[in-house]
């Protein structure tokens, strides 16, 4: 009963992170891009009313995230994050008149059966604290640290690394709330505490590639991999890592793969679908891809599922 809660959680939370990241994308793009990788973005962003009321909107769903990571497996919640590209297709399809065909249709069917599949293949409730081995901790979260801070100390041309280093931004601040989670359940309030300030570090570093990510490049190509990534890493690492579903063998392993399988490429498929796309061009009144960059981006960017707080 407990991990059926924490899906429900997770979906909650999945409305609130996509009905605030709709108007964050409209505001990045009145910032120049020569602030792109900059923490000097994220300041001046600071200072748009519009753009505080939307991360607002998509924090308050961190606390629903946080709460279903403590009664489910992280590679059971997280995918269920992605469930949030239906509020943008409703969206489209209710308010701006968006024709729902069967490619829409397809996608939405895949990601529900890919996110039912990954519920089914987990053995089971987990214990409230697991312990971890540390190293295979240590190495898993540097990793995912290391890319996500990689357009930074790469500088130009980042901004083509910045929708991964997003993605892993935003799967490492799920996999740390879940450690948060989990040691604060055990009592642990010290451990809990700085696993809370290593999200708020990954999610604003998320946040910064996201966004500049949205400044120079068009949907089509920012947000399948921000999606996939923030659905199917975690997934990855509480199997590898966390072991999760050690109990898991045979047939439990197969729909394991077929889930996830299933659900990257219906995330991708809904990411580059024209009603998603419509939602944020009516928004903010985005137009095409320019032919080079200049003084304000007006690519054309969808919402991330970010599931991640911003």
């Amino acid at each position: 009963m407990h991990q059926l809660e924490g899906v429900l959680l997770a979906a909650l939370a999945a409305v609130f992170y996509n009905a605030g990241a709709v108007p964050q994308a409209a505001e990045v793009r009145k910032e120049p891009v020569e602030l792109s990788l900059r923490p000097s973005l994220l300041v001046r962003l600071a200072k748009r009313p519009g753009w505080l009321l939307a991360t607002a909107l998509v924090t308050a769903g961190w606390p629903l995230n946080a709460l279903a990571l403590a009664l489910a497996p992280l590679s059971v919640v997280q995918p269920v994050l992605a469930l949030g590209l239906l509020v943008l297709l409703w969206a489209g399809h209710r308010r701006l008149g968006e024709a729902v065909g069967v490619s829409e249709v397809l996608a939405v069917l895949g990601l529900v059966v890919g996110v039912a599949l990954l519920a089914a293949s987990s053995p089971g409730e987990e214990p409230r604290f697991v312990h971890y081995a540390p190293f295979e901790l240590s190495v898993g979260i540097g990793t995912l640290a290391l890319l996500t801070v990689l357009p930074l100390l790469v500088r130009r041309p980042a901004t083509a690394l910045a929708p991964f280093a997003a993605g892993a931004g935003f799967a490492l601040s799920a996999i740390t709330t879940k450690l948060m989670s989990d040691r604060l359940a055990a009592g642990a309030l010290l451990a809990g505490g700085v696993y809370a300030l290593a999200t708020g570090v990954a999610s604003l570093l998320a946040t910064l590639a996201e966004m500049s990510a949205f400044q120079e490049r068009p949907a089509s190509r920012v947000c399948p991999t921000v999606f996939a990534t923030q659905a199917a890493v975690p997934v990855v690492f509480g199997v590898t890592v966390l072991h999760e579903r050690s109990a898991a063998q045979g047939p439990g392993v197969a729909v394991l793969v077929a889930g996830l399988a299933i659900l990257v490429c219906a995330v991708v498929t809904l990411a580059r679908l024209p009603t998603l796309a419509a939602v944020v061009d009516a928004t903010s009144g985005a137009c095409k891809e320019p032919s080079t960059p200049s003084r304000e981006s007006a690519v054309a960017s969808s919402a991330s599922v970010a599931g991640e707080p911003s």
